[in-house]
């Protein structure tokens, strides 16, 4: 390995001398790694994290194609950028290797201010698209502590149940072997939105499964269409938007979705009525066991594999979480209250089995600051 102060640049060739000639024209400004074979240069890219590889199209074993094939497979390997370096000419070879993942191609013999010019070229789009992903993420998270906080300001029913089920689908991710994990938690976190216009009794009434009025019923009915269209306006969360308005058993695709038969989307409408059916299980009073057993008992309304994820997952909470007293000005986000809060006047504060969000632990160490709240509260803190 030559080593300088610059992006790591793997290149990949079964023939010393090639890999000789791109280090001279390389090693000045970059880290220079290498492999003579594609079973080596997958053990060294999972190693080493290169920020770009240099690939032989044609080498004894796996070749060059095949091997960019696997890195894309390949999660924390897929975004680095490949180069094909080759002495194939034919238009059929490179479209080949663009179909294989590669971002260029270059036939040898090699010009080297020509590589110098590409790997420069390939290396700031790689920047550039690593600064805008980071530059949306920022964006998208803001999206969602802002959408959160107004829950938690104006409707704190709809918040917790929200909480729940993303506390229940984040438990079951280890434990399913499913692709699109951080979109069925962000649909979870988001499914109650629409619930806003709603008055939390009566939300109460409905989680619980007790009686109400048709108006409110209906209303209430609604409220998957309603988050559908708020969740839709973000970008990047279309399929987010889907799962939510899919959240009611037997619904339809969304007015104005292209779902087309998306499998995150089915997937995750699934899980998402599983863990709210559950909920409202728990709600009414029923146990764990016996919440699940009734899941269980249909089976085709309820996955199996899910049910028994959610199990697994609510089994290994049990054992890492640690309920204990603490007083408010200990309490933190994420923490789950076991008992009522309650003001010192005997006002109900917030419920059992709330999860806490930064305005409500504000809001109660506001209420503690002026004597009024009833101290030490019982949490369960996650490990």
């Amino acid at each position: 390995m030559t080593t300088v102060n610059g992006p790591k640049i793997l290149i990949v060739d079964d023939l010393v001398e090639n890999i000789e000639i791109l280090k001279e024209t390389l090693r000045a400004e970059y880290t220079i790694l290498e492999s003579t074979s594609g079973e080596q240069a997958l053990q060294e890219a999972a190693k080493s994290l290169p920020d770009l590889i240099l690939m032989d199209a044609i080498m004894p074993g796996m070749d060059g194609f095949e091997t960019c094939r696997r890195l894309k497979q390949t999660r924390k390997l897929r975004e680095i950028p490949v180069i094909f370096v080759t002495g194939l000419t034919d238009i059929a070879d490179e479209a080949k290797g663009f179909a294989a993942g590669g971002v260029d191609y270059i036939t040898k013999p090699i010009s080297p201010p020509i590589v110098s010019a590409r790997v420069a070229t390939h290396l700031r789009l790689k920047s550039t698209e690593t600064q805008l992903r980071d530059t949306l993420q920022k964006t998208l998270s803001g999206a969602v502590s802002l959408l959160m906080d107004l829950l938690t300001m104006t409707n704190p029913v709809a918040y917790s149940r929200a909480a729940r089920l993303r506390r229940y689908v984040k438990l079951m991710s280890p434990h399913l072997d499913q692709p699109g994990s951080w979109q069925f938690e962000l649909a979870a976190t988001f499914s109650q939105v629409g619930c806003l216009q709603i008055p939390p009794e009566i939300l109460e009434d409905i989680y619980a499964g007790r009686a109400v009025e048709d108006s409110n019923k209906a209303l209430f009915d609604l409220h998957p269409q309603a988050g559908y269209d708020f969740v839709s306006r973000i970008p990047n969360l279309e399929n987010v938007a889907a799962i939510i308005a899919r959240q009611a058993d037997d619904a339809e695709p969304p007015s104005g979705s292209a779902e087309n038969g998306n499998k995150i989307v089915a997937l995750g409408a699934t899980l998402l009525r599983t863990v709210i059916e559950y909920d409202r299980l728990v709600s009414t009073g029923l146990p764990r066991d016996a919440a699940l057993r009734q899941l269980r008992a249909n089976p085709g309304k309820y996955d199996l594999d899910m049910i028994a994820a959610l199990e697994k997952g609510l089994q290994s909470e049990t054992l890492s979480a640690k309920p204990r007293l603490v007083s408010a000005s200990l309490l933190l986000p994420g923490y789950i209250l076991q008992n009522d809060a309650f003001s010192t006047s005997g006002k109900l504060l917030l419920k059992t089995g709330t999860e806490l969000s930064c305005p409500m632990v504000q809001s109660l160490q506001r209420i503690a600051a002026q004597s009024a709240l009833v101290e030490p509260l019982l949490v369960l803190t996650p490990d």
